[in-house]
């Protein structure tokens, strides 16, 4: 399987655009004829390693030989982000088989061309074959759409069109601290997504944004394939400000065009990130009963969702957030203290320095001092 993909960011002829393959490379074409051959078995249907196995051997097929390594259900960042980087750029096989894997890297799945199907774990197959409606079989993504997924999330592709075009970006999971620190420090979709991701005791649902003819978020995303590729001075230091940039593209442009693939039908996982978006912009203010009534709750459930997808009850939620307004704040010198209490929302400024200093373990003139010298 790693030879594969060593071989897939190679192995790419008549490109255009940049670094975009126009036509199929020789494994695809193989891969394509083996898929045809299987239509009448649903070949192209998700399935779990140890199933695609067994339809390999009923059928005389050795795919490990085909793809010169064996197929891994669990995929290692050290084997698919070489040489010590932070991310990686990969085109997705047209016509490779739907297996489900999971990986240690959290994947950027991006769609340049055609539509593809992105199964995600917890789905029921039945439902794939029969077309009933006991849960959405698929997610259906079209062009300009990107998949954020989260490192032990299994998921499987199907890609079975020649004008299929998909791109993989690979996010090392273990250097993401240090690497995309700013992208664990905001208030926002991504960063509630990478940090739950990272510290949450839940896995973090995929995330999928609709960008459309998004044309600057397309260029640097070819930009990150041509830099990959070419692997010159500095390479790991642009590929992780390209990261960086096409985060900031997705916040600044669709952050209300995401959407979360939950695995099943409970409506709250939907709302989830609007009910993180309506805290984090009324955040000084908000109450639970608002919050609750807002989004048509109890206040009960509502305490339930907040603590199970963050790991944080409502009040310490807030708590942290109108904290990390303050210390934002403080670096402005033109603003007084009394003033930034009051525009996080505290209307006791001796409870605020208390919890401040509990939090931070300085007073905020304090920490206005240490910032500013």
């Amino acid at each position: 399987m790693a030879d594969f993909f060593r071989e897939r960011d190679t192995v790419m002829s008549g490109r255009h655009d940049g670094m975009e393959p126009e036509d199929l490379n020789e494994l695809e074409k193989k891969l394509k004829n083996l898929y045809l051959s299987q239509r009448d078995s649903d070949q192209g249907r998700p399935v779990d390693e140890r199933e695609f196995r067994k339809q390999m051997r009923e059928n005389g097929m050795d795919f490990d030989e085909l793809l010169d390594g064996p197929v891994e259900a669990s995929l290692m960042e050290d084997t698919f982000i070489p040489n010590g980087g932070d991310v990686a750029v990969t085109w997705h096989a047209r016509y490779f088989p739907a297996i489900y894997h999971s990986h240690s890297f959290f994947e950027m799945t991006y769609v340049m061309e055609g539509n593809c199907q992105n199964y995600l774990e917890g789905t029921d197959l039945r439902a794939s074959l029969t077309g009933s409606d006991l849960k959405k079989p698929a997610v259906v993504m079209r062009p300009g759409d990107l998949c954020l997924i989260a490192p032990g999330t299994k998921h499987a592709i199907g890609a079975f069109a020649d004008d299929c075009r998909i791109i993989n970006i690979l996010i090392r999971s273990s250097t993401f601290e240090t690497a995309f620190m700013d992208l664990l420090s905001g208030r926002d979709v991504l960063t509630a997504f990478f940090t739950h991701a990272l510290y949450g005791e839940r896995k973090s649902m995929p995330l999928l944004f609709h960008t459309g003819d998004d044309r600057n978020l397309k260029e640097f995303i070819l930009y990150a394939c041509e830099e990959y590729q070419n692997q010159e001075k500095y390479s790991n230091r642009m590929m992780n400000n390209l990261i960086h940039a096409i985060c900031v593209l997705l916040l600044r442009r669709h952050e209300k065009d995401v959407v979360i693939c939950s695995e099943g039908d409970d409506e709250a996982d939907d709302n989830l990130i609007f009910i993180m978006n309506y805290i984090q912009s009324n955040y000084a203010h908000v109450s639970l009963p608002e919050l609750a009534g807002f989004f048509h709750y109890s206040e009960r459930h509502m305490s339930r969702i907040i603590k199970e997808h963050t790991g944080k009850r409502f009040s310490e939620l807030t708590r942290d957030l109108k904290l990390h307004k303050a210390a934002e704040l403080l670096h402005n010198p033109d603003l007084s203290l009394p003033e930034i209490v009051e525009q996080v929302g505290y209307a006791d400024v001796s409870g605020f320095y208390r919890t401040f200093k509990n939090y931070y373990g300085v007073t905020p003139a304090e920490y206005r001092t240490m910032q500013n010298t």
